[in-house]
C-alpha cells in the first residue's frame, strides 16, 4: 500500500477561459454579420432592381434549392455576384438586397440542415436498440445444481423443458431484501429460472436461496450449502456482493460488433504432419490435391527444416537456430529428435508455399521417467495419477465470454463444465496473475523469489509444473504472440526450457518466416492459420498423445483477443470445435480440464465504462472433471457446484493445482507440500467450499482490484475528490522522478489533473477500519491527466479525520499508451511516463 500525503495543488482555469473566448469572438462575429435591413430599403431597392432582381433572385434560389443539403450556397452567391458584376451592379442596391437574400436563405438552409441532423440522429438512436439486439446471442447458464437455467437475453422469458428432467416448474429468480441498494452495474431481470430435482444427496447437501426476509445479519453459516445470490449478483454475502453485470449493457455495446470469421487463406496447406503409431514417428506428407493451388505446372520442389532453440544467457529465450533444408518427395518419415519444421516449397524457381509444423516426438528422458514412475505405482498398487490440462485465452471477462463467444459458452454450459462465476484477478495484467496461479505468489513475492529481468531467476522458481515433473508427469507449455509472451515481455526468460514440450522457439521462427496477418495491432494470422491455432493444436496433439499417461500442460491464446473488445467474436465457432475435439479424441474421458483468462480487457474505450470496470476484475474460469473422478469423489462435484457463487482467486487455483497432483499418492509429505499459497495464507483448493462469508481482505485481493464493494457514484468536481485527484497526480509525478534513482526522470514529462471523469465512495457497510479503529472513506477515481490526454483509475483510502490518503493496490492506466512512453522499456513505469 503506497501512501500519498494531501496536495495544496490548485486546479486552473485556462481551458473554460480559452473555450470561454472562443464563444465571445463567436457571438460578436454573429452579431456583425446579422446587421437588419430595412422595408424602405426594401421597397426602393426593388422598384431600383426591375427585370435585373428578378434574374438575380431566380438565380440565387434556383442554385441554393439544388445545393441545400450539399451546404453550397456560398457558391451560388459567388455565381450571382458575377453576374452583377458583369452588368456593372455590383454597388448597386440590387447587391444590397442581394445580400440581404443570401443571409436569409443562409439561415434558412442552416435551420433546415440542422432539422435533417436532428431527424438523422433520432432515428439512428430510436433504431440502435434494433443494432444491439443483431449483436446479441442468448446463451442459458446451466448451474451446477443440475437442471437450473438463466438466459442473459430477457426475450428468453419463457418456461422450456430442461435436458435433465422433463418435468420442470418455473418460477421467478429472487430479487434482493426490499432495502438493499443494487450497484450501479446491477440490472434486476425478470427471466425465469428452471427448478428440478438435484443429483446431489439431499441428505448431506441442500440448496438455499435468499428471499426478502433475509437481513445482513442472517446469512447461513454452512459452508457446504449451495447458496443461490439474489437476482443481479453474481456472489452476495455480508463481505461481498459482486454484480452480475449485464452481457449487453448500452455502455459496453457502443464498443462491441460481432466479428465473422474469416479464413486466414482461401488455400489449404500443402503439407500435413501425422504421427505413426507403428513406427512411432511423424510422417511429413505433401498433399496432392492441392499441388494444383500452388503450381499450375503441377511441379514442386520442397524441403523442409528443423527448429532448434538457440543462443546463451539473456537470448537464450529469445533465439532460434534452423538446419539445413532437407529436400523430400511426396512423404518423409521425421526423425524422432525433432521438435518442429518449417517447410518450403519452390515451383519453376519461385518460392510458393511456406509453413510450419510443431511435433510432439518422444524423448528418451520422458520415456524413462514415465516408465519408472509407472512401475513405482504399480509395485505400490497406486492408480494413474490425474492429469491436467490448462487452455487459456488472454483478456476475455466472463461476461464477454458470453457476449462475444455465446457458442462456445452454451457448449460449455450444456456440457456440465464447472464455472466460477465469482473468479477475481488479484493484480493487474497477465504475469502476476499467472505468477498466483503457478507459484501462488503475490507481486512482492515474485520480486524476493524469482525476479523475472534477473537472468536464470524464473528457471529456480517455484513454479508448479517443477513439481508435476518431479512426481513423474510430462509437461509442456506453449504461447502464441511470441513478443508480449507472459515470461519475455520486458523479461528475460528462461535460460533452458522450463517443461518437457516448449513450443516457443517454433513460435519465434514461424513469426519470422511465414506471412502475417495483423490485426489490432498483433499477428492475428501466421501462415495459412491464426496464429492461435498453433497454440491450440500443440495443446491438442500434446494431450492425445500422451492420453495415457500423467501429464500437465498450459497453453495460452494471446493474439486474437489481447487488444481489443470485439475480436475474440471472430474465433468462436474455432475455439468451440477445438473444445469438441477434446471431447471427439476421448481426452475429457482422461483429464481435467481449466478453461480460463488471466483478466478482462484492460485498457481501451471499452475499458473506460462501468462495466469495463467489472469486466476487467472478473475473467471467465470453467473447470472439467472426468466422469470417473466425480464418481470417486462426490464432494468435488458438491464444492465446485457451491464455489459457482462464491469468492475465488488465482491463489485457489494454485492450491486446487497442487491438490489434484496429492491425489496422484506419488507426493509422500503432503503436509510439506500442500501448504497455503505464501501470497495468499487464507486461500485453499476449490476441491472444497470457500467460506460464504469471505472477502477479498481474505483473499487477499487489493480494493483496488475487488469487485465485491459496492459503491455510490459521488460529485466529481467536490473539494474531496479534487484533493485526492490531484494528490494521486503528485504521487505519480514522485514515482517517475524516484524510479530507478531518477534516471528515467529526464525522459518524463510532469503531469496534471485535467479532469476527474468519475468518482465513487464505499457504501457505509464496507467501510473498513484503521489501527485506531477510525472508519476509513474508499474512493475510486476515474482521471484524465494533462498534456497527455491519459485515462487512470485508482482507488484510495481516506481517513476524513485526519485527512491521510493511501493508495490500494496500483494505479491503473485505462487507454493505451504504447506511442505516450516510447522512450522507457520498464513495462512498470512505462504506463505513468509521458515522454517529453
Amino acid at each position: 500500500m503506497a501512501s500519498i500525503s494531501p496536495s495544496t495543488t490548485n486546479s486552473t482555469d485556462e481551458d473554460k477561459e480559452h473555450l470561454l473566448g472562443n464563444g465571445t469572438k463567436t457571438r460578436n462575429n454573429t452579431n456583425m454579420d446579422s446587421t437588419p435591413i430595412t422595408a424602405t430599403q426594401q421597397a426602393d431597392t426593388t422598384r431600383s432592381l426591375g427585370k435585373s432582381k428578378t434574374i438575380v433572385q431566380t438565380e440565387v434560389l434556383s442554385c441554393a434549392g439544388q445545393q441545400l443539403m450539399k451546404n453550397a450556397v456560398s457558391s451560388c452567391w459567388q455565381k450571382s455576384m458575377q453576374q452583377l458584376t458583369n452588368t456593372g451592379k455590383a454597388g448597386s442596391p440590387s447587391a444590397k438586397y442581394f445580400n440581404w437574400s443570401y443571409r436569409v436563405l443562409r439561415r434558412k438552409q442552416l435551420l433546415l440542415l440542422l432539422a435533417f441532423v436532428i431527424f438523422i440522429v433520432y432515428l439512428s438512436s430510436s433504431m440502435r436498440g434494433n443494432d444491439y439486439a443483431d449483436e446479441r446471442i442468448p446463451v442459458l447458464h446451466y448451474s451446477h445444481v443440475p437442471g437450473m437455467k438463466v438466459s442473459t437475453n430477457s426475450i428468453l422469458n419463457r418456461t422450456s423443458t430442461s435436458r435433465f428432467n422433463k418435468s420442470v416448474a418455473a418460477r421467478p429468480l429472487l430479487t434482493p431484501p426490499a432495502d438493499t441498494e443494487l450497484p450501479f452495474s446491477a440490472t434486476v431481470s425478470s427471466t425465469f429460472e428452471l427448478v428440478e430435482t438435484s443429483t446431489i444427496d439431499q441428505t448431506t447437501d441442500s440448496v438455499e436461496s435468499f428471499n426478502d426476509s433475509t437481513s445482513q445479519n442472517s446469512f447461513s453459516n454452512d459452508t457446504y450449502k449451495i447458496m443461490r445470490p439474489p437476482t443481479g449478483y453474481l456472489v452476495w454475502s455480508e463481505s461481498c456482493r459482486i454484480p452480475d453485470v449485464d452481457v449487453h449493457a448500452p455502455d459496453i455495446m457502443q464498443h462491441f460488433k460481432r466479428e465473422k470469421y474469416k479464413p486466414c487463406s482461401n488455400k489449404k496447406p500443402l503439407t500435413s504432419v501425422a504421427f505413426n503409431a507403428t513406427s512411432r514417428e511423424y510422417v511429413l506428407r505433401i498433399e496432392e490435391s492441392e499441388i494444383k493451388s500452388f503450381s499450375k505446372s503441377g511441379r514442386i520442389h520442397c524441403c523442409y527444416q528443423s527448429i532448434m532453440r538457440n543462443g546463451t544467457g539473456a537470448k537464450a529465450d529469445c533465439d532460434y537456430r534452423l538446419s539445413k533444408c532437407v529436400p523430400f518427395k511426396k512423404s518423409v518419415s521425421l526423425s524422432p529428435s525433432i521438435e518442429s519444421i518449417l517447410v518450403q516449397c519452390d515451383s519453376n524457381k519461385r518460392n510458393v508455399y511456406k509453413n510450419g509444423h510443431p511435433l510432439i516426438n518422444e524423448k528418451e528422458k520422458v520415456r524413462e521417467r514415465l516408465k519408472t514412475w509407472k512401475k513405482k505405482d504399480t509395485e505400490r498398487g497406486r492408480t494413474k495419477p490425474p492429469s491436467i490440462l490448462m487452455i487459456g485465452i488472454d483478456s476475455i471477462s466472463r461476461v464477454n465470454l458470453i457476449r462475444a463467444m455465446p457458442k462456445t459458452a452454451q457448449y460449455l454450459y450444456d456440457n456440465d463444465w464447472f464455472e466460477l462465476s465469482g473468479y477475481n484477478k488479484i493484480d493487474d495484467n497477465t504475469f502476476p496473475n499467472f505468477m498466483a496461479v503457478l507459484a501462488g505468489y503475490n507481486k512482492d513475492n515474485t520480486v524476493t523469489k524469482c525476479p523475472p529481468r534477473v537472468l536464470g531467476a524464473l528457471d529456480n522458481c517455484s513454479l508448479i509444473w517443477n513439481a508435476f515433473r518431479e512426481h513423474g508427469y510430462v509437461t509442456g507449455y506453449g504461447e502464441d504472440a511470441a513478443d508480449i509472451s507472459t515470461f519475455n515481455y520486458y523479461k528475460v526468460g528462461f535460460t533452458k526450457p522450463p517443461v518437457d514440450y516448449y513450443l516457443r522457439p517454433f513460435q519465434l521462427a514461424a513469426e519470422h518466416h511465414l506471412h502475417k496477418t495483423y490485426k489490432s495491432g498483433l499477428t492475428f494470422c501466421l501462415g495459412y492459420q491464426q496464429s492461435a491455432q498453433f497454440v491450440l493444436d500443440y495443446a491438442i496433439e500434446f494431450a492425445a498423445r500422451f492420453k495415457d499417461q500423467p501429464l500437465f500442460g498450459l497453453f495460452w491464446a494471446n493474439s486474437f483477443s489481447h487488444n481489443n473488445l470485439s475480436d475474440c467474436s471472430s474465433m468462436d465457432v474455432v475455439v468451440l470445435d477445438y473444445l469438441e475435439r477434446l471431447a471427439r479424441l476421448g481426452i475429457l474421458e482422461h483429464m481435467i480440464v481449466v478453461f480460463f483468462s488471466d483478466h478482462g480487457l484492460r485498457f481501451g474505450p471499452a475499458r473506460t465504462t462501468a462495466s469495463g470496470h467489472m469486466e476487467e476484475r472478473l475473467p471467465f474460469i470453467f473447470l472439467w472433471l472426468p466422469q470417473y473422478l466425480k464418481q470417486r469423489y462426490p464432494s468435488f462435484v458438491n464444492a465446485l457446484s457451491v464455489n459457482k457463487n462464491r469468492l475465488t482467486t488465482p491463489y485457489d487455483l494454485h492450491m486446487t493445482l497442487k491438490h489434484f497432483l496429492g491425489m496422484s499418492e506419488r507426493v509422500e509429505d503432503k503436509a510439506k507440500f500442500l501448504t497455503p499459497a505464501e501470497g495468499c495464507p487464507n486461500c485453499q483448493t476449490l476441491l472444497e467450499p470457500v467460506p460464504l462469508d469471505r472477502s477479498c481482505n481474505d483473499a487477499a485481493i487489493d480494493e483496488h482490484w475487488c469487485t465485491c464493494i459496492p459503491y455510490n457514484k459521488v460529485h466529481k468536481n467536490s473539494n474531496i475528490i479534487q484533493k485526492l485527484g490531484n494528490s494521486t497526480v503528485n504521487y505519480i509525478n514522485e514515482l517517475v522522478r524516484n524510479f530507478r534513482n531518477g534516471t528515467v526522470a529526464s525522459q518524463c514529462r510532469a503531469l496534471q489533473l485535467h479532469n476527474v471523469v468519475s468518482a465513487h465512495r464505499s457504501y457505509e457497510a464496507f467501510r473498513p477500519k484503521d489501527a485506531n479503529g477510525t472508519a476509513l472513506d474508499v474512493y475510486r477515481l476515474h482521471f484524465v491527466t494533462k498534456p497527455n490526454s491519459a485515462d487512470f483509475e485508482v482507488t484510495l483510502r481516506y481517513n476524513p479525520e485526519t485527512e491521510a490518503m493511501h493508495i490500494t493496490g496500483e494505479i491503473s492506466r485505462l487507454d493505451s499508451y504504447y506511442k505516450d512512453s516510447h522512450c522507457i522499456s520498464d513495462s512498470f513505469v512505462k504506463k505513468y511516463c509521458s515522454c517529453a
